[in-house]
Formats: structure tokens, C-alpha cells, sequence
């Protein structure tokens, strides 16, 4: 971050956490200094994360995953050796028994999941001719995969938040005309169209109005104000964006490749305290670490402010490339909660209402375990005042022990009755 400030682009992040002074305000008809909206945007992100923290929302999303990965803290005996620690993939197994009903529900359909009907003055040509462009949009913005990942959020967090929108591409279409002598050729032309987006968010990179009380962000009255959505880019996506008429001030060629190129630039972590558990088994790697000796593409973050006017969009926590009004005058944020908790945005998932199962089924099982394992491999008593003090008796097949005093194994109860019921 220290390197993007020495661009003359930057902003000073001690200026910008500045309040808000009142010739820096704007109302939503007005235009706003990328100075106030980078500091609305750097204190809102604050505001947001100190909030997620305080109600332990966090830690919330942390216990979920360990629940459906089966995840048990390792335990020692006394000698150091492990405990049983048995995974019961409970959570893991409601998780998956529902999803498919909800997805086979939305997406039941072999080809088009969505049919429309013809009503009114609709003529069902036009209609047909309208499917069609819906199943095009359903394919290019993968939103098949984007809602089984909105479902899975759903259950087992009991919240998600989605992002929609549309971008921009560059793609080849063949025309066919006649040439000079009259023969059919085709020729290739590029053309710019408009692409649907939809994208399930990850909820540990993203923040939103603390004073939100219902499930749906975008609710007019009792929804959030604001919602902020945290991206890694790198110098690749710099560049393509650069020649782009919404976005501003992004750093040259030359200015990237000496930053990027001598290692000098590092990824700063807006929400770094939503990621505490970034080690887990399976996890992939921090989205801030690079994971290609390509200097271009080492990753950089960048901080989307939405609100119902506006549309914020700020670099490295010093660089805003983006102050404008919004383009779809709404949050472009649906979201949803499995059972909805009121006064509340995030809602009870399947982790939550089935933790109280799994821990005890976990458990009772291990406990088990260690006890059947004492029943097959005993301890030893020796009586006080004739050998050497106490000691590991270890036993194998024909060894044979040479003791001072008599040797007693500790008889343990069976448990695997009570186990069983």
C-alpha cells in the first residue's frame, strides 16, 4: 500500500479517515470528492467488520465449516499418544440430502429451465423468442452453478448474498456476403455485447449496513444502506479496465510493472478480521498471498461501495478509480436467509440447528473409543510399597514381564450398550 501512495493519483488514508466536513457533503443528486468517498468508504468497512465481530457472526461462519467438514480437535492420553477423534458428518449429510430438491426444483428442466406464457397481446412466437434469449443469459452468467453455490451458503450458513450485473465482451461473428465473382464468403467481424452476471459472494468479503434488520438487503425501508463488496484483481484486469469511461486514474503500464515487477506491491486485506480460519484442511490458499511468479499477476484488492445512487470503487485502499452514480439505482445484492431471525440480516442455517446433534453424537463415539481401546489394550496396577513406582507395562504375543510385586490390569466398564442406544 505504501508504494500505490507515492502515485500522484493517491489519497493520504489519514486524510481520508478525516470526518466528513460539511462543504464534502453530497446528497444523491450531487457530485461527491473522491477524497469523502474514500474516506465513507474506509470507516464504513470498519463500521461493518466491527459489527460482524461484536455479534460473533464470524465466528459463526467458522463453526459452520468445521461442522460440515467433520472437523474434531485433536486429543492426548497422558503419554502424548492421540485420542480417538472421529468425525459424524452430520451437518455434512442434512447439507446434501436438501440441496438437490432445492436445485432440481429451480433447474428440474433438460434444456430450458425457465418456459415463458404468452399472456395478453404477447404473441407466443415472441414469447418463445424471449426463452430463448433467457436460456443464452442463464449460460453466459453460469448462474446454474452460481445458485447451486447460493443454495449450499443458504443452508449451511443460514445466509448468502448474491451479486448481479453485466459486463461488457468483445466476441467474433461470422457474416456471409457474395464477392466480386459472385461467390458466398464469410468473413469474421467483432462485435461488443452485453453479458448478464450473477455471482454467489463469499460472506468473509463482504460487508454491509450494521443496521440492516431483514433478510433482504435491498428492502427500501429496513434494508441496508450500503453493501460492500471486497475483489482481488491483478495488473491484467488494471489494464483492460483502464480504457473503460467508468473508471479513473488507474496507474499506467510502466507505474504497475515497476511496482509489481520488483515486488514492491502487496495486496492489503480490508476485512482481514473476517478470515481467521485460513488454514483449514482443503482451504485454498489467501487470496492476498500471489501464487504465480507472474508478476502481473499477483493479486491487488480493490472495494465495490454500493448504495441506491452511488457506486465507489477504490484500489489498495488509497486509489478510488471509480465516483459515480449508480447504474441500476438499487443494490445489485439480492440475498436470503434459510430461517430468518428477526431484527436481523443473517438468519439460522443447518450448521446452527444441527451443532447440538453432531457434538453429541461426536462425543459419545470417541468416548466410546477410548474406552473400548482401554478394554483392549488395559492399564497395569502394581502395588505400592513392593516394585520400582509406576511404570507403562506394554504387552505383545509371548513376551513375558519379570515384575518385584504383582501386576493387576484396571478393569474398564463396557460402555457399548449405552453407546449403541
Amino acid at each position: 500500500m505504501t508504494d500505490f501512495l507515492n502515485l500522484p493519483q493517491a489519497i493520504s488514508v489519514t486524510e481520508a479517515m478525516t470526518p466528513v466536513q460539511a462543504k464534502d457533503v453530497a446528497f444523491a443528486d450531487e457530485d461527491l470528492s473522491d477524497e469523502a468517498a474514500l474516506g465513507i468508504v474506509l470507516q464504513d468497512v470498519d463500521i461493518a467488520e466491527k459489527y460482524l465481530l461484536t455479534k460473533s457472526l464470524i465466528t459463526g461462519l467458522d463453526q459452520a465449516d468445521d461442522l460440515y467438514r467433520g472437523y474434531v480437535k485433536p486429543r492426548m492420553w497422558s503419554n502424548g499418544k492421540a485420542r480417538s477423534n472421529i468425525g459424524m458428518p452430520i451437518v455434512l449429510e442434512a447439507v446434501e440430502k436438501i440441496l438437490p430438491s432445492l436445485y432440481m426444483s429451480i433447474f428440474g428442466g433438460k434444456n430450458e429451465p425457465f418456459y415463458l406464457v404468452p399472456t395478453g397481446r404477447t404473441k407466443p412466437e415472441a414469447a418463445r423468442a424471449k426463452g430463448k434469449i433467457l436460456r443464452w443469459a442463464i449460460e453466459k452468467s453460469n448462474l446454474k452453478e452460481e445458485m447451486r453455490l447460493s443454495l449450499k451458503n443458504c443452508l449451511l450458513y443460514g445466509f448468502v448474498i448474491g451479486n448481479w450485473g453485466w459486463e461488457e465482451k468483445e466476441t467474433h461473428i461470422k457474416k456471409y456476403e457474395r464477392d466480386e465473382e459472385d461467390k458466398v464468403v464469410s468473413k469474421k467481424e467483432i462485435i461488443s455485447i452485453n453479458i448478464p452476471t450473477y455471482e454467489c459472494l463469499d460472506l468473509r468479503e463482504v460487508a454491509w449496513d450494521p443496521g440492516c434488520k431483514v433478510q433482504n438487503l435491498r428492502d427500501k425501508t429496513r434494508g441496508a444502506k450500503y453493501v460492500i463488496k471486497q475483489v482481488f484483481v491483478d495488473a491484467d484486469w488494471l489494464d483492460e479496465h483502464r480504457e473503460n469511461d467508468m473508471y479513473k486514474n488507474i496507474p499506467t503500464r510502466d507505474e504497475l510493472a515497476v511496482l509489481m515487477a520488483n515486488n514492491t506491491a502487496s495486496a492489503t486485506d480490508s476485512m482481514k478480521a473476517s478470515k481467521t480460519n485460513t488454514w483449514r484442511e482443503f482451504q485454498a490458499e489467501p487470496a492476498i498471498n500471489p501464487t504465480s511468479v507472474n508478476p502481473v499477476s499477483a493479486p491487488l484488492e480493490v472495494l465495490e461501495y454500493w448504495s441506491e445512487d452511488r457506486v465507489i470503487v477504490v484500489l489498495q485502499r488509497c486509489i478510488v478509480i471509480r465516483n459515480e452514480e449508480s447504474e441500476f439505482a438499487t443494490l445489485p445484492f439480492p440475498s436470503c436467509a434459510f430461517i430468518d431471525v428477526p431484527g436481523s440480516a443473517m438468519g439460522f442455517g443447518v450448521a446452527k440447528l444441527l451443532t447440538g446433534e453432531q457434538r453429541l453424537q461426536t462425543g459419545v463415539v470417541n468416548t466410546w473409543v477410548d474406552t473400548l481401546a482401554l478394554s483392549l489394550n488395559p492399564v497395569f496396577q502394581l502395588l505400592k510399597g513392593v516394585g520400582a513406582g509406576t511404570q507403562q507395562i506394554t504387552v505383545s504375543p509371548g513376551k513375558v514381564v519379570t515384575e518385584s510385586g504383582e501386576l493387576k490390569p484396571l478393569i474398564v466398564p463396557s460402555v457399548t450398550g449405552e453407546a449403541q442406544n
